[in-house]
């Protein structure tokens, strides 16, 4: 059994990562059984064009948001052992019931991390990788004081960050879901529409919070606001909450794949110039301000209200998933 999981050709991508960690662990032997199935874990990857079109695919906590999955639904191919959220569920037509939880909630029960010795100190912030791949993060961070997380640096690094932190500023979805495991206040932010509200709301509606980030309005670079094409004006940080309706409506209007084909290929040329142009002399000069500006919007964020998921909830969801992946091994991953 294969796994399958969304690669980045410009960049790693941690939350995704998670998955040549996680599976050998859960699903001991895995690979030594129906060479021709797949298995789709963490991520959102539950859309046709991640789909594979052949063999057996096994669905244990994948995500909806990106895409459609109608044809790989109609195929009777997919043996779906739990999914990422009531959202995912729902979009799916499938049982209420498989919407359960995020599978990198289990790694603070892996033994690597659950024994860890790292004194929590501080607050750190996990942008989104595309974020962190065309920005002065870095620098907002050390002028606001504040620890900056990569996503894209190699997986176990991240965790083990986050784990040292008191407290999570997260544009990432993992950087709150490995944070809300290890039972680390969490504080969801958005600097960018690239930011799919669709696959938040999913993970926190299964742990009964709601999704409600602050939006900074400011950018760390020249290169940042000309690759998000947003103002380099300062505004106001502003706070939104999103609506289990209004992204469900929105998921069954999404494009179809020749739409999305049209869409990357212009995006190509504008993420060419955008690459040229980060860390450039310009990009430096310009970004001076910028960076002192977004600084403070981040410490300002810092003081506002945390979320942390109930822990009854919490281990309840947990032990729902383990009890799925109990009868997909009994079954032999059938």
């Amino acid at each position: 059994m294969k796994i399958v999981s969304w690669r980045n050709p410009r960049f790693l991508n941690f939350g995704d990562d998670i998955n040549e960690y996680l599976w050998p662990l859960l699903l001991p032997r895995h690979d030594k059984y129906n060479p021709n199935d797949y298995l789709l874990g963490i991520g959102t990857v539950l859309r046709d064009n991640m789909i594979p079109t052949e063999g057996r695919v096994h669905v244990v906590g994948s995500g909806a948001g990106y895409g459609r999955a109608d044809k790989s639904m109609k195929s009777g191919r997919l043996n779906i052992v739990s999914v990422r959220g009531p959202l995912s569920a729902k979009v799916l037509g499938i049982d209420s019931s498989l919407g359960i939880i995020d599978p990198a909630s289990l790694l603070s029960e892996c033994e690597e991390f659950e024994d860890l010795d790292i004194p929590q100190k501080g607050i750190g912030f996990v942008p989104h990788c595309e974020t962190a791949y065309i920005s002065l993060w870095n620098k907002v961070c050390e002028k606001a004081n504040i620890k900056y997380i990569s996503p894209t640096d190699e997986y176990k690094k991240v965790i083990k960050s986050i784990i040292g932190c008191e407290l999570i500023i997260a544009e990432s979805l993992h950087g709150a879901i490995i944070a809300d495991s290890f039972r680390i206040p969490w504080i969801p932010v958005t600097t960018s529409n690239i930011i799919n509200p669709f696959k938040w709301l999913d993970w926190t509606s299964s742990l009964e919070l709601p999704y409600a980030p602050y939006h900074i309005k400011n950018v760390s670079s020249f290169a940042e606001a000309f690759y998000k094409k947003k103002s380099i004006l300062g505004k106001k940080n502003l706070q939104k909450k999103f609506d289990i309706i209004d992204e469900v409506r929105k998921y069954e209007n999404l494009l179809n794949e020749n739409d999305i084909k049209n869409k990357k290929k212009s995006f190509g040329i504008h993420l060419k110039f955008c690459e040229f142009l980060n860390n450039s002399f310009v990009d430096n000069i310009i970004s001076r301000s910028l960076v002192d500006k977004t600084s403070k919007d981040l410490s300002d964020i810092a003081e506002k209200p945390y979320f942390l998921s109930d822990i009854r909830v919490f281990e309840n969801k947990k032990d729902m998933l383990k009890s799925q992946l109990s009868k997909f091994v009994d079954c032999g991953f059938k």
